[in-house]
């Protein structure tokens, strides 16, 4: 990853983030897959590949406790962009993955669940194609 992530000073109640790459849509972030007599639903691999980016931008931070509200803000290029469709798959991986804490190696996230997250806020930035695409995140305790 090339491009740069700033992160703001932690203090124990409030983290902000930006993340210069926007996650997948919620539309195209998982296929279906065919394995035995199964038919399993798992992520893409470029989901993977955002939630993988989002962790190493987060490495480090200590998570915060009991529930939070999230405030998202979305640069996009045009007005195309939905941003409820982006929601999902970016607060998903806020939080540690189930095979990160099986394996121990649940470090990278801000909150131990998402369902945490008891206040949500969203907005949409249109910078054109030549502004920073990304997202900003900030995340406070309640």
């Amino acid at each position: 990853m090339s491009k740069k992530v700033v992160v703001a000073p932690q203090t124990p109640r409030r983290i902000t983030i930006f993340l210069p790459f926007l996650p997948p849509s919620t539309n195209h972030s998982h296929m279906i897959a065919h394995r035995g007599k199964g038919v399993w639903r798992i992520r893409r691999p470029e989901t993977v590949e955002f939630m993988e980016n989002v962790a190493m931008a987060m490495v480090g931070m200590v998570p915060l406790e009991g529930p939070v509200g999230v405030e998202y803000v979305f640069s996009f290029a045009d007005r195309r962009r939905d941003v409820e469709n982006a929601l999902k798959t970016l607060s998903d991986s806020l939080s540690a993955t189930n095979e990160q804490k099986k394996s121990g190696a649940a470090t990278g996230y801000i909150l131990h669940n998402d369902r945490q997250i008891e206040e949500l806020h969203a907005y949409k930035k249109v910078v054109g194609k030549s502004g920073i695409l990304g997202v900003e995140i900030l995340a406070w305790t309640l």
